[in-house]
């Protein structure tokens, strides 16, 4: 039940090609482990692109380890196609609606029951320790038996405050409750600069940081469990969860105006302009603010990061999630592909490895399989991070990672509607109730 390590760190990963390509990896003729093994060739549908592998440590981290197996398998040929990650979970799910997985798939949770429930995916149980991972393999697990090997882990509501300001505002550190942080406001707004930048052009950046802590904080760990899983016996119109949908709406007014017609990287860039005295943030969104310190190294100096605060006088919940594995398409399991079968396990087990895991701690970016973090030459923010992650004791699931696809594209669309003033709680529940009805009685 070992795991196939991808040898040491490379600093330079070598990079892919365009956004959206197909590309295959020959071997060079005459090398001895190309003779003593049958030539094989296997299918791959990613989104680590040359671009991200560029700017985002996790798809470096992919890339790293893709071509290390490469170099140590020189009998079996990739044929790699890049999607970008706009692109790719529409293409997934036109692949699985079609039963048309490539060899080396994608896992997701949410996919599982058209996956791994239909037959499309091979049973990895035999080749993986759960013990290695955050989640003892729960994102990938169906019907007791493990379908994927994760390779992305993600944390959410992380909020990133620049002390210099808070303290201009009259706070000797960052706000300890969500009622100090809304109160907050007023001070800023006499300062003539936002509390938080936001970005929510994707919409599930909203659910992730507030609409899925604050149910934790209002409905409690069990409620969400019960929800994620379609119990009847619960229901988004739940009066708890219409208190976290309102408390959702309280904070808009914490947010630049433009919030749902700005991206990500923009609202980073408006934190480090000096223009918000905080930012909300996933994990990789630390990695955004430090690509950004050199232009504006004061405030990145100043910066502290903090679990959000909690609302209800709840105990804080680290928001987070498995978000993506590696798997194998079970037509590997045929007679006569056994060769195919043991490439195809061989190479998730690279891209879900300790030096996988190594790859992405070295870069200040979490990683599915436990790890060690030493940030402490990244900078405060990221040795502030590792310590949330390392020492909050509540965590909860991230709805855009374990809800039904059409149920989270409901969360998401009344989320950003009840932050835009467009809807009430109310009626954004029952919206949601709805859709969840509808889903689970077919």
């Amino acid at each position: 039940m070992g795991l196939v390590g991808c040898s040491t760190v490379n600093e330079n990963p070598t990079k892919a090609n365009e956004t959206v390509q197909t590309e295959s990896q020959n071997s060079g003729t005459g090398n001895k482990a190309e003779t003593e093994h049958e030539p094989v060739t296997l299918t791959i549908v990613h989104e680590h692109s040359e671009e991200a592998a560029e700017n985002i440590p996790s798809s470096a981290a992919f890339r790293y380890c893709l071509n290390k197996y490469k170099e140590d398998h020189p009998w079996v040929t990739l044929e790699e196609t890049i999607i970008s990650n706009s692109d790719i979970q529409d293409k997934y799910l036109s692949m699985i609606a079609a039963d048309e997985l490539p060899d080396i798939t994608y896992v997701k949770y949410t996919w599982l029951d058209s996956t791994a429930g239909t037959g499309m995916l091979a049973d990895l149980t035999d080749y993986i320790n759960p013990d290695d991972y955050y989640d003892g393999l729960a994102s990938t697990t169906f019907n007791d038996k493990v379908y994927g090997m994760p390779n992305k882990f993600s944390v959410y509501n992380l909020l990133c405050y620049n002390t210099k300001l808070w303290e201009d505002a009259g706070y000797e550190e960052g706000p300890s409750s969500f009622e100090e942080l809304l109160k907050a406001d007023e001070a800023f707004n006499q300062m003539g600069i936002d509390t938080i930048s936001l970005g929510n052009t994707a919409k599930w950046f909203a659910v992730s940081y507030f609409t899925d802590a604050l149910a934790y904080n209002y409905c409690g760990e069990d409620w969400v469990n019960k929800i994620i899983a379609g119990d009847s016996s619960v229901k988004w119109t739940d009066e708890p969860f219409i208190k976290a949908m309102k408390a959702t709406q309280d904070m808009k007014e914490l947010f630049n105006a433009d919030f749902n017609m700005t991206d990500d990287i923009s609202a980073a860039t408006m934190y480090m302009q000096g223009k918000a005295a905080s930012h909300v943030v996933g994990g990789w969104g630390i990695t955004t603010l430090q690509g950004l310190s050199e232009e504006y190294p004061d405030v990145w100096d100043n910066t502290r990061v903090i679990l959000l605060p909690p609302a209800n006088g709840a105990e804080g919940t680290l928001i987070n999630a498995c978000g993506a594995a590696v798997g194998v398409s079970s037509r590997l399991e045929a007679p006569g592909k056994e060769a195919e079968l043991q490439a195809a396990i061989e190479f998730c087990q690279y891209i879900s490895s300790q030096d996988y895991a190594a790859y992405c701690s070295e870069h200040g970016t979490t990683t599915p399989v436990k790890t060690e973090y030493d940030w402490t030459d990244l900078g405060q923010p990221f040795v502030d991070m590792s310590e949330i992650i390392n020492n909050t004791p509540k965590t909860g699931l991230n709805f855009n990672d374990y809800i039904n696809d059409t149920v989270k594209m409901a969360i998401q669309n009344e989320t950003q509607s009840v932050l835009a003033g467009a809807t009430t709680p109310e009626a954004a529940a029952a919206n949601i109730q709805a859709i969840q009805e509808q889903v689970f009685s077919q």
